[in-house]
């Protein structure tokens, strides 16, 4: 490295010389936080960030620095569906290409959303743009590392294209466009026109979706508000008038390697799991009880369930037509029965499971295809599950106590 002030360590690059800069003359691999505090690093194209083992840039208000030539990044992939984005500018389906076959055994690999249709559109040559902030689904024929190659603005903001809001749960597929983790529920940094609180994300591990809304996660693993580099997420139309459209600005990004993973709610919750018999096959959904819901769909506080595939079951309740990963309401004596559906990917027995964070309330399990109900001391219930269940098998019933003279009763 030439004309270079820099500090290393294992989690630590710090580029902080305002008069000669850094150029850097063979390959490094960033396997930490890049902080650019000051000067110019021209890369030499020699520059990767490995963001699976925690590469990323990282932004303050106060940075100065700002990067020359172009960075690569980095991110494995398993065989399956992976929701990817581009975090650097000049990006094209050709280097995706590079990495894994855009056509395979009679199939195209990589979609764009069509959010009309709210369908896919394939990618079929190799001179598609990838902007920062577009967002495509990618399917892996083989285990695979996707590098991804281009330019980086330290001081870029993201503006989504606006899209009809006269439907409500219309979904929109959004990338993150930073080389860096970046965070739903930071204070400033987003503009989120005619969206829900909601976020959701497709999991390529398990083929099962997860959502985060206001400090509460559901899904396998549990939705956090933490979207990664070289990721994208979705976010669903409140269904007004108008358009719906998300701004991501630089003051959400992350200057911390390792976020915590759950941030924890204050509100009294319900939590219903589903499992098979391998202990890696599970769903869940919440229930949450905050004063400030309703038994609709609260733009703040409810997430919609999209539905698992393969062989993961999805478990979720309802109001109406509306399916629910998290459903709100004031209290319980607003939702006295939940409906609980659960979809089974196959034949066999199952558990469902339902844990309370007010140990007061009792709640029980109605089998409605065995004629059965469950007190749920006991808060796991063992079952033989077919494919052609009805799917509003289950409910939970409130059990209340009235009280009559000195004697209480059920």
């Amino acid at each position: 490295m030439l004309g270079t002030k820099i500090t290393m360590g294992v989690t630590l690059h710090k580029i902080n010389n305002t008069n000669g800069g850094v150029s850097i003359l063979s390959a490094l691999t960033v396997n930490g936080t890049l902080t650019l505090t000051s000067g110019v690093l021209t890369t030499g194209s020699n520059l990767r960030l490995n963001f699976d083992n925690g590469g990323n840039i990282a932004y303050n208000s106060s940075d100065a620095g700002s990067i020359s030539g172009n960075v690569t990044g980095s991110r494995a992939g398993l065989i399956r569906s992976h929701y990817i984005a581009a975090p650097f500018s000049g990006v094209t389906s050709a280097q995706v290409q590079a990495t894994t076959p855009l056509f395979y055994n009679t199939y195209w690999k990589m979609y764009s959303r069509d959010f009309t249709t709210q369908g896919w559109t394939a990618v079929t040559n190799t001179t598609t743009s990838m902007p920062l902030g577009s967002a495509f689904s990618l399917a892996y024929p083989s285990i695979s590392t996707l590098v991804l190659t281009g330019t980086y603005s330290h001081s870029y903001s993201f503006a989504r294209s606006s899209y009809s809001n006269t439907t409500a749960g219309k979904y929109i597929l959004i990338g993150n466009p930073y080389p860096s983790t970046i965070d739903w529920t930071a204070a400033s940094g987003w503009t989120k026109t005619n969206v829900g609180n909601a976020i959701y994300f497709w999991n390529a591990s398990n083929n099962t979706s997860s959502s985060y809304v206001n400090g509460l996660g559901a899904g396998n693993p549990i939705g956090t508000p933490y979207i990664g580099a070289m990721q994208s997420f979705l976010v669903a139309t409140i269904g007004t008038t108008g358009t719906a459209s998300v701004t991501i600005a630089n003051p959400v990004r992350l200057s911390t390697v390792n976020a915590p993973y759950l941030r924890v709610s204050s509100d009294e919750t319900i939590r219903i799991k589903i499992q098979s018999e391998n202990i890696e096959q599970w769903d869940d959904a919440v229930v949450r009880f905050n004063e400030s819901a309703t038994n609709y769909f609260d733009q703040d506080y409810d997430a919609y369930k999209i539905i698992n595939q393969g062989f993961m079951p999805s478990v979720y309740t309802s109001s109406g037509n509306t399916k629910y990963a998290i459903h709100s309401v004031a209290d319980a004596d607003s939702l006295k029965t939940i409906p609980i559906s659960v979809k089974l990917p196959a034949d066999g027995n199952y558990t469902l499971t339902v844990s309370k964070s007010d140990p007061a309330m009792d709640y029980i399990l109605v089998d409605k295809k065995l004629g059965t109900e469950n007190l749920l001391s006991d808060p796991t219930y063992t079952f033989s599950g077919l494919t052609t269940d009805d799917v509003t098998r289950f409910e939970l019933k409130l059990r209340t106590t009235v009280t009559t003279g000195t004697q209480g009763s059920n």
